[in-house]
């Protein structure tokens, strides 16, 4: 009869998995790199959840999205611009700003300009109610946000003459808390479909700021 030392067994069982674990741990983390590189499927989960007839599911608070242009967002969006008599310009930063200003206050504005003009031109045309501002320390919730950076590029009147410059972008600032930047904003692109609206995301002020760039300027409530 043969004996089988069980310590000797052991050390044959720990062995294999040490040769193993490394094994196991290399594929785990290149399934992780796959998944997180999975963003165009994960966009598109959220547009078969904001597609179907949700339109109902408007800002409460949350951090939302709602995907391309035919999201039904964009729908409620325009009827409700219409309906009050204000100005759609289609699918554009400038509508989904003018909207969300107009849901914020019960009023709002009419053609500012493209996006990078629109937090200057507000402050000017309602200066008994706004301030423009450069130092985001100073900013607070129900502010308009615009920045000079995007991918258009525009005809800019500059004093007496127009430049071809970047059309930039514009959105809303929801709030400012615990040194993070929640704003809304509508047509960006998420994952690699254009023309998304997104509501209450967030950056830390670091981020903000590199991502707004120079220039920018807000239109702030007094």
């Amino acid at each position: 009869m043969i004996m089988i030392d069980p310590v000797k067994g052991l050390r044959r069982v720990l062995l294999s998995v040490l040769l193993v674990l490394p094994f196991i741990l290399f594929i785990t983390v290149v399934s992780a790199a796959v998944t997180l590189q999975t963003d165009d499927s994960d966009i598109e989960n959220l547009r078969q959840l904001t597609t179907g007839g949700q339109a109902d599911m408007l800002y409460d608070g949350n951090t939302k999205y709602y995907v391309g242009a035919d999201n039904p967002m964009w729908d409620v969006i325009k009827d409700d611009l219409v309906s009050a008599g204000l100005q759609w310009n289609g699918v554009q930063c400038t509508s989904f700003t003018r909207w969300r200003f107009y849901k914020y206050y019960g009023y709002s504005y009419g053609t500012l300009g493209n996006g990078r003009e629109v937090a200057a031109n507000l402050a000017r045309q309602y200066s008994s109610a706004f301030t423009l501002e450069t130092d985001i320390s100073k900013v607070k919730a129900g502010s308009v946000f615009s920045k000079k950076t995007g991918r258009s590029m525009c005809l800019i009147t500059i004093g007496n003459h127009k430049e071809r410059l970047f059309c930039g972008h514009v959105g809303f600032i929801e709030k400012i808390e615990n040194g993070r930047v929640y704003y809304s904003d509508g047509n960006i692109t998420l994952g690699s479909i254009k023309h998304s609206i997104r509501f209450n995301e967030s950056k830390t002020l670091e981020e903000w700021i590199e991502w707004v760039g120079d220039g920018a300027m807000y239109a702030v409530p007094i």
